[in-house]
Formats: C-alpha cells, structure tokens, sequence
C-alpha cells in the first residue's frame, strides 16, 4: 500500500513539474498575458483539464515559477559568496553562472518575463530574496573599496547598464535557446566596465567563468 502511494505521490510530482516545464517554454516566448491554459497543456499533448488537479489558475503556475526560481537566485548567490572572490571577480562570476544557468530549461526565460508582466498580472507574486540592482551594487561597491574602480566611478549606471545588457541578451535571443548567451553578452559587460574606469576588462572577463550549479529542482522532478 505504501508503495503504491509513494509511486502515486512520484508520478503527481512528475505531472506538475511537466506543466511547470510546458508552462514556463510557452510563457517564456510568448509572455504571461499571450499565454493561456490551453496553450500550455497543448505542449503536453493533453486537454486544459489536466491542469486543474495541480493548478486551479494561471496565476497559480506564475507564482510557481517565479517561487523555484528565486530558490534557484539563492542557491547561485551561496554558491557565488563561498568561491570568496573580490568585488569585481564574484561581478562576472555572478553574471556568467546567470546566462550559463539558461541552459538548464526555459525557466530563467519564464521567470524574466514574468517579472516585466508583473504590472499586468492581476495576482500577488511572490518577492524576490534580492533585486539585481542590489547585488550588482554591493559587489562593485566592494570593488570600489578594494581598489579596483575609481573612487569616483558611477557604480549606479555601471549596474544599469550591466543588467540591461543581461536582460536584454536573455529577451533577445529567447527564441534560440541554443545560442551562447555569454559570448552575446560580453561585449556589452565590457563597455560597461570599461565606463567604470577598469582596465583591460576584457581580459577580466576572458578570465573568470561560470560555476555549476545543482540540477534544476522542476527537471529533477519532471525526468524521475
């Protein structure tokens, strides 16, 4: 009896993660208000109905999304603070295991476009643990302390510029999962640095790499 309730339990957990999965592909492309329950279960082959055991709305599938990936943001930032690199090093190894996390699924892709629908989503969201203004700030503030931008360097537009250029890498090319985003993105984060006074920031970046992280916690689910 236990086993066949544990394979039940197994095989709901599999269900829900692969409309989290279908869900977060479509909304990904397409955006929060383009998408709708239909369209997510057609990935799945299956007919809306099959989401009403896991999710009684839409809403419910975005805050589903947006809830995994900040665990997601948490975990990256451990992961990040314990290499206990500077300012600027633990900046691009930040920002390289971001794009190189794109990867892992559509995820990433759902869960920016979710946070740009988030004005029309008529649903309270889930907050994230931390915005990227704050983190990229603390990290070149930091850099600023240990020397490693001028004094005088304009730490909030080099954060704007740098989040823009991510962002817009990850928006652009959405549709092409395949493309490598950090190559997209580098020349980019090396105007930005090089704003902020940091020579030779393309050797800085060329120099620093992303770390791994742990398997995506909604495709562990959706392949046991």
């Amino acid at each position: 009896m236990n086993r066949t309730r544990t394979a039940r339990h197994t095989q709901a957990e599999r269900t829900r993660a692969s409309l989290l999965w279908a869900a977060a592909t479509v909304i990904g492309r397409r955006g929060y208000e383009a998408t709708s329950l239909a369209d997510i279960t057609a990935v799945l082959g299956k007919p809306k109905t099959a989401l009403r055991y896991h999710f009684d709305a839409k809403a419910e599938i975005a805050r589903a999304l947006l809830d995994a990936e900040y665990r997601r943001w948490e975990q990256m930032h451990e992961l990040v603070d314990d290499t206990n690199r500077t300012g600027l090093a633990v900046l691009v190894t930040t920002l390289r295991t971001f794009l190189a996390d794109s990867g892992s699924g559509p995820y990433q892709r759902a869960a920016i476009s979710l946070l740009l629908d988030a004005p029309l989503i008529d649903a309270d969201l889930p907050a994230p643990p931390f915005t990227a203004q704050q983190l990229l700030s603390e990290y070149l503030l930091e850099a600023r302390e240990d020397g490693e931008v001028p004094a005088d360097a304009d730490i909030s537009s080099a954060v704007n510029g740098i989040i823009d250029a991510t962002l817009g890498v990850v928006l652009r090319y959405r549709l092409e999962p395949d493309v490598d985003l950090e190559e997209r993105a580098e020349p980019l984060w090396s105007w930005s640095l090089m704003g902020l006074g940091v020579p030779r920031p393309h050797a800085l970046l060329e120099g620093i790499r992303a770390i791994p992280l742990p398997p995506n916690e909604i495709e562990t689910a959706r392949l046991s």
